[in-house]
């Protein structure tokens, strides 16, 4: 997480830990591919799905449909630093509003987020 000055508020960025030993945990790398941790955007609420190699995540970057919208990319090596370019999950998923937090359930049949469209909550 760090703070930009451009919006004025704080931002975080995707990371991987991966398990050394048992309860020994790597230290946290910052997820290095350009089209992932975009400076002066937002990313947050990443999910692996079963196959280990799809991950969700949300983000107010540019191309999105509003507020934060719901992002799939797909690991590119065995680091898991390096990841295709996000694709927009379009308007099937994403409202004008806040989506985020999307997951699947273990066949990959239903997919489960949170929004605030038709929501009395605001963002």
């Amino acid at each position: 997480m760090y703070l930009s000055e451009e919006k004025n508020s704080w931002l975080n960025d995707l990371y991987v830990s991966q398990i050394e030993s048992e309860n020994v945990w790597s230290i946290p790398q910052k997820i290095i591919s350009d089209s992932i941790s975009l400076d002066d955007y937002d990313e947050i609420a990443p999910y692996v799905a079963a196959d280990g190699i799809t991950m969700y995540f949300s983000s107010d970057r540019p191309g999105g449909n509003g507020n934060y919208d719901i992002w799939m990319t797909k690991r590119l090596d065995d680091t898991w630093l390096h990841w295709s370019n996000p694709v927009n999950m379009g308007d099937s998923i994403n409202s004008n509003q806040w989506d985020a937090y999307f997951a699947l359930d273990p066949k990959a049949e239903y997919g489960y987020f949170a929004t605030t469209r038709n929501s009395l909550g605001a963002i």
